[in-house]
């Protein structure tokens, strides 16, 4: 199947296009082979009885109580949506004599990827099994596989969506699933129970009765493909031009979501994960000095500290950012010298130190004491912001970099 599960769920009439350039697209299970294997799956979950996790973590229901909230939750979502949506009325209706299961699968958002590198993966993998190989080999082989580059794209385009602010802790909106990359075959247990996170989101939302545009809280839009749908349209006009029109920034990009991906999945340690998010904003915003007229490190934490309060700034101006969640350049300018410092001390090794400045970290205007989560969140936001605005205002990082 050349798909990947998302953590969405919405009805399309036909495929929205994700990136033109790579080929990605949004869709749902078509044809019967793959809406069996999603209903198959919805079943054997609901047969083992366990408490269902959300897709975004709000909260947990029995199965047993599954199907008749299942049952509402779509009927809600029906009648929420029917005069905003032309399809949805025409989708329910064609498919009104299916069982809830089969709705839900039928409704499970997927991303498609080509066809062709489905099947040039394959005889790759099918060649390679048929003689003695080796583990670097085979490591390359997966490493080739069609869907990594969608998985590291999913990474960059969940960051830029993301509506979480200061709480954004790098996920990405799709299922972790086995054949994401590590093997082929799929680990049944993780995909059943993902496959039901991509409904029940939709569950939360109905049966709270947060639809309203006006009333949903800022930080779960992006949750929801009804309300992100227009970020993610707008952005994928954006990403495909830079990909298009520029080399080097398709290179930048993609590099920047490889470190995004492996902050994420491969990465557990939080020194290492700000280590990396730190190189991130370092390669967007600062250059070399002249090492005959600075002190190398000395100049870059300098630039560093500059240029993304610059960025800073410009952030806290956006009207769609909450008041509390802005803070004051005094304390912007603080996290940015902790964060520097820190990235250093792991840089070198001096961990006793790094333990005194993590102790010495400020208390934020809602009385807060940081942690080095906190600064983790906080780069996440500011590589979301320096990125915005070199997807839209390019001219402008490079000047800030330069500069």
């Amino acid at each position: 199947m050349n798909f990947l599960y998302t953590k969405y769920f919405y009805p399309f009439e036909k495929p929205l296009i994700v990136s033109k350039y790579f080929n990605y697209e949004f869709d749902n299970p078509r044809t019967e082979e793959e809406i069996a294997i999603a209903r198959k799956s919805l079943h054997e979950e609901l047969k083992n009885g366990k408490a269902i996790s959300l897709g975004f973590g709000l909260f947990k229901i029995p199965s047993i109580f599954f199907l008749d909230s299942a049952k509402d939750a779509l009927s809600k979502f029906k009648e929420l949506f029917k005069d905003k949506e032309s399809y949805f009325n025409n989708f329910f209706e064609y498919y009104n004599s299916e069982d809830t299961i089969s709705l839900i699968a039928r409704m499970l958002v997927i991303i498609r990827y080509p066809k062709n590198l489905e099947e040039k993966w394959n005889k790759e993998l099918d060649e390679l099994s048929s003689k003695t190989f080796t583990t670097t080999a085979l490591q390359e082989i997966i490493e080739s596989s069609p869907w990594k580059e969608l998985i590291n794209y999913s990474y960059l385009l969940s960051l830029l969506i993301s509506s979480q602010q200061y709480a954004y802790e790098g996920q990405t909106f799709l299922i972790p699933t086995a054949n994401d990359g590590v093997i082929k075959f799929p680990q049944k247990n993780e995909m059943n129970e993902s496959l039901l996170k991509c409904f029940e989101q939709y569950f939360c939302f109905a049966t709270r009765n947060i639809f309203d545009e006006n009333s949903i809280n800022p930080n779960l839009i992006w949750s929801y493909f009804v309300t992100v749908k227009p970020y993610l349209e707008n952005l994928s006009v954006l990403l495909d031009t830079c990909f298009e029109n520029n080399n080097e920034d398709k290179e930048k990009l993609c590099y920047i979501a490889d470190i995004l991906r492996m902050v994420d999945r491969d990465i557990i340690d939080d020194k290492t994960k700000l280590l990396m998010l730190t190189s991130i904003v370092e390669l967007l915003l600062t250059r070399n000095p002249k090492t005959e007229r600075f002190n190398v490190e000395d100049s870059i934490n300098k630039q560093f500290q500059l240029k993304t309060g610059t960025v800073a700034w410009i952030m806290f101006q956006d009207p769609n950012i909450p008041e509390h969640l802005k803070h004051s350049m005094e304390f912007t300018q603080n996290q940015l010298k902790s964060i520097y410092d820190c990235r250093s001390k792991i840089a070198h090794g001096d961990f006793k130190e790094l333990e005194k400045t993590l102790q010495k970290l400020q208390v934020d205007e809602n009385g807060k004491k940081q942690t080095i989560k906190d600064l983790i969140h906080s780069l996440y936001g500011y590589i979301r912001k320096i990125l915005s605005l070199y997807l839209t205002d390019r001219d402008f990082i490079v000047f800030l970099k330069n500069g």
